[in-house]
């Protein structure tokens, strides 16, 4: 019995390890895309400027369009990077941005985020 609980609590351990260096790569990467995006944005705020600036840094997705654009104050969304896991080969974190728009075409806000998705084949 105590075999089975140190072996449990040892699994935990080294996933929960595993878990946290995922977590640690992921936000370097948020926190490397805020500094890109700072100075690009301290070189010009202009939307056409910055457009052209992340079609030649954000990531190349074949599949879905990049860039969500709207010059309506709405948020504007692009996919910037796609981190696989090193943990889980079934898990990945998108790195996006959401920025604001003003109406002489500024761009006045933004946030840069990460979210995890896992893909597993369901058993059944």
């Amino acid at each position: 019995m105590r075999l089975v609980i140190f072996l449990t609590f040892f699994i935990l351990l080294g996933c929960s390890e595993q878990q946290e260096a995922d977590t640690k790569i992921t936000k370097q990467a948020v926190d490397k895309w805020n500094a890109k995006i700072e100075e690009q944005l301290q070189i010009s705020t202009e939307y056409n400027d910055f457009e052209v600036w992340l079609s030649s840094n954000a990531i190349k997705d074949d599949k879905i369009s990049n860039m969500v654009k709207s010059l309506s104050g709405i948020s504007n969304s692009v996919k910037l990077d796609k981190i696989v896991s090193k943990t889980d080969s079934n898990c990945y974190s998108n790195i996006s941005l959401q920025f604001e728009v003003s109406g002489d075409s500024i761009v006045v806000n933004y946030k840069v985020s990460a979210t995890q998705v896992c893909r597993y084949k369901n058993g059944i």
